[in-house]
């Protein structure tokens, strides 16, 4: 049938519903009509009540089909032609229902906004439990898949609500009890010693026995809660009650007798209560703590004044017992810990806190395992206190807590904590430290829990207290396995490459086989993603980043991995994620990550620096030794010059100064004299400065030839008897050509200034070496009264020589007197 043939009959926005052999259709004036599916004909209009919300129709197993409109949930009965109220209780303007393999039909509310769950004629209330009120999430379709998951359509996403069979037994639930005017809800309960269970709360209290026969002992008509439940005897119940004070309760007829207060000082209004060591009842209420006294039936307050306030005049959350008998108070102002008659300790905010906590808002405590204290807050989730070390561990949200207003704690005598919240039960499996929350779809009366609302039986059973009825967990239920229904993946990589264009991948088969990083990646981002569809919001990731560190970094709810300035190397990023309930996924997402060497730093750039570097070297140190060597083939042919003209020359005119002596006038022979002798030492100096130049001689056994024949020269004709001391191991030592030089006119000058200034008789020339130094010594054994002071400038040029070649010079006074230079030698 196309558009034109129906000319305008259905409306718009009309919605269809195949049932059978018909085609149903409906539009939003509540107008129904059904199509034969084979002939086409038009039946209707069926008229249904207007729904603003513009609701469809809907096919239920057992009623046939369903409209939803202002008068909630209408049956067409086909007898009659006419739609009629079935479930008004459901509410107006439902939109949509899915009725589940369970029986349970799931419903969108008015405005698209409301989520709600009815069964078994309880209708609750899921929208807060699934959406956060800020993302203004609209739900438009439900589903049940092959699996019998049920499937959420909104325009923020798909939500997936698992098929998996429900965890807990339910009691005390409006279907299973009638609570007229008022909404159930359980606070106290106690196991007796014949195993009868006893819970109270705002509807009254009721005795549950083993063979699950449920028996009121009193209703909701009594003027008071019972808020706590204590074993007086084989007959009785201590009730302490929220607005009668203390009662003692008959189990079986429900007779109840309200304790007189003698004290006139006691709360009528009491919300704590703990049984003592020594039979004695310990009472909290908002205007402070009491005990009561079994044996004569009488109450007093309790007065523990600590830090300039009283903490017995505290409005009270919950008392709780240790093993080792100290009383733990659970208050708004903080955690004390006390015996019978004082503080013992104080945990808070405060600086006088024994161990310091993030809040002062205390619900209650627990003790568990190895004496560590669990302490549920008000906001600040769970805090573990290890009293050995006064060490105290947090556990939030983001740790995985369903929330982190915690009512209560429960120790199963296991290996697991359990917490009831504001939005779900959530189980602490101590061997992993990892949790597993529950909800309303895992078989929860409702998700929020009420303090002191709790009980472990002596069969192991667990029961939870809350709004809507009690809980009890199987055993089944307890711990958290990994779910093979669920897989961490990563969707989307960013990054920019090295234009700064942004780079994305969205292949599932590029990601898998790995990503290469350009050069100093400043950018990277990866899209996680995780499989567990009930709330995706609540998912929790983390990752490791193996090459970089073997830590597990925890990113909470955020499900955008950002990393930057990755430096040079391979890496693996890891990825695991855990679900609202706790469910993680059955193994970790790795990527393998490259980032390339910037060129200037990769192994074959360094090694054309290293060889380029050498290269250089090489050649410089080998223009260097052309220099050297040109450079002393110039001396040599200078020395060589020197030595053969102007030496030669020099003899010539000493030799006829000498020859001309005899035969000028007597008048001139002394000139003729001092001019041979000028020319014979001025030949003697020519030779030293030849020899010092000369590239040939410039080894130390050379230096020390010289100064052996320089002495011998100086003293042949003088008083002075010498020595030589000179060691054989000098004759490996290689020195420069201008060490040479400068340590032979040093010793030139010095055996100068012996002749000259000593009136001593004997000198000594030594030598020898240290680790890296060559030392020359010239000592003789005259007397000088102190070194010389004058205008000569033999020592000063000394000195200069030695600085030249990075030597140093000392002149010693006494005894005798003597000259030391120290040089460096390689």
């Amino acid at each position: 049938m196309s558009p034109s043939h129906t000319q305008g009959l259905f409306g718009e926005k009309s919605k269809l519903l195949i049932s059978g052999s018909f085609l149903w259709l409906r539009n939003r004036l509540g107008e129904c009509f059904r199509i034969h599916r084979q002939s086409l004909v038009v039946e209707g209009p069926y008229f249904a009540s207007p729904n603003l919300s513009e609701g469809s129709l809907f096919l239920h197993p057992d009623h046939g089909v369903l409209a939803f409109g202002a008068q909630g949930v209408e049956q067409f009965h086909e007898g009659t032609g006419k739609f009629v109220s079935l479930w008004p209780e459901l509410g107006t303007n439902l939109c949509f229902a899915l009725h589940d393999y369970q029986g349970r039909m799931w419903l969108i509310g008015e405005d698209r906004k409301q989520f709600l769950l009815w069964h078994q004629g309880v209708k609750t209330d899921l929208t807060q439990s699934f959406f956060d009120p800020k993302d203004n999430t609209h739900l438009n379709y439900l589903f049940e898949d092959r699996s019998h998951n049920v499937w959420v359509c909104s325009n923020n996403g798909f939500f997936k609500i698992s098929n998996e069979p429900n965890s807990f037994q339910q009691l005390l639930t409006p279907a299973q009890v009638d609570f007229p005017n008022y909404i159930p809800s359980f606070r106290g309960m106690l196991e007796d010693a014949k195993g009868d269970i006893f819970i109270g709360g705002y509807s009254g209290l009721f005795r549950w026995n083993p063979q699950g026969r449920l028996q009121r002992l009193f209703d909701n008509t009594i003027p008071f809660s019972p808020y706590i439940l204590l074993e007086a005897d084989a007959r009785h119940l201590w009730v302490v009650s929220e607005g009668y004070g203390l009662l003692k309760v008959n189990k079986q007829s429900g007779e109840l007798a309200v304790m007189a207060d003698n004290s006139g000082t006691l709360d009528r209004f009491l919300k704590a209560g703990v049984r003592r060591r020594d039979s004695t009842l310990w009472l909290g209420g908002y205007q402070g703590l009491w005990t009561f006294h079994e044996s004569t039936a009488t109450f007093a307050p309790v007065s523990f004044p600590f830090g300039g306030l009283d903490v017995g005049a505290l409005p009270i959350n919950h008392l709780y017992t240790t093993q080792d008998g100290h009383l733990w108070v659970s208050t708004d102002k903080g955690l004390y810990e006390c015996d019978s008659a004082s503080v013992l300790r104080y945990y808070g905010t405060h600086e006088n806190a024994h161990a310091p906590l993030v809040t002062q808002v205390i619900h209650s405590v627990l003790e568990g395992p190895k004496g560590k204290i669990w302490i549920a807050t008000g906001g600040w989730g769970v805090l573990c206190l290890d009293r050995n070390t006064g060490q105290v561990k947090p556990y939030t949200t983001y740790s995985g807590l369903a929330d982190n207003t915690v009512a209560f704690g429960l120790y199963d005598g296991a290996q697991g904590l359990w917490f009831g919240t504001n939005v779900g039960l959530s189980y602490l499996d101590l061997t992993t430290d990892q949790f597993q929350n529950y909800f309303v779809i895992d078989g929860l009366t409702h998700n929020e829990f009420n303090k002191g609302s709790y009980l472990k039986t002596r069969d192991g059973r667990l029961f939870f207290g809350g709004v809507n009825g009690v809980n009890v967990a199987r055993p089944s239920s307890e711990g958290s396995t990994p779910s093979e229904k669920h897989r961490v993946q990563i969707t989307q990589i960013e990054f920019l490459d090295a234009q700064d264009s942004l780079i994305r991948i969205q292949s599932p088969q590029q990601i898998e086989e790995g990503v290469r990083l350009p050069v100093h990646t400043s950018y990277l981002l990866l899209h996680l993603g995780f499989s567990d569809y009930l709330k995706p919001e609540k998912n929790r990731y983390a990752y490791q980043l193996e090459g970089y560190s073997d830590q597990w970094i925890s990113l909470g709810e955020e499900h955008i991995l950002r990393l930057a300035s990755l430096s040079h190397g391979d890496y693996q990023l890891n990825v695991r994620a855990t679900g609202a309930k706790g469910n993680q996924a059955l193994s970790q997402f790795s990527l393998p990550l490259y980032v390339p060497q910037v060129f200037y730093k990769t192994w074959w750039f360094i090694t054309a620096v290293i060889v380029f570097v050498l290269a250089a070297a090489f050649l410089v140190i080998l223009q260097r030794v052309r220099r050297q060597r040109d450079l002393a083939n110039m001396q040599l042919m200078i020395a060589t010059d020197l030595h053969d003209d102007v030496g030669s020359a020099l003899v010539k005119v000493a030799m006829k100064a000498e020859m001309l002596e005899e035969e000028v006038p007597h008048t001139l022979e002394t000139e003729m004299s001092d001019i041979a002798a000028t020319c014979r030492k001025v030949l003697g100096n020519m030779r030293d400065v030849v020899w010092s130049i000369d590239a040939r001689q410039s080894t130390v056994p050379d230096l020390f030839d010289k100064i052996r024949e320089h002495v011998r020269h100086q003293f042949q004709s003088s008083a002075f008897s010498y020595g030589f001391q000179f060691t054989e191991e000098l004759d490996q030592v290689n020195i420069t050509p201008q060490q040479k030089k400068e340590l032979f006119f040093i010793v030139k000058e010095a055996v100068a200034n012996v002749l000259k200034h000593s009136n001593g008789s004997e000198v000594q020339l030594k030598a020898h070496k240290t680790e890296r130094k060559l030392i020359l010594e010239v000592w003789d054994n005259g007397e000088v009264a102190s070194l010389p002071e004058g205008p000569g400038m033999g020592l000063r040029n000394m000195r200069m020589r030695a600085d030249r070649i990075g030597g140093t010079l000392e002149c010693i006074a006494q005894p005798g007197f003597l000259v030391r230079v120290h040089t460096r030698i390689v």
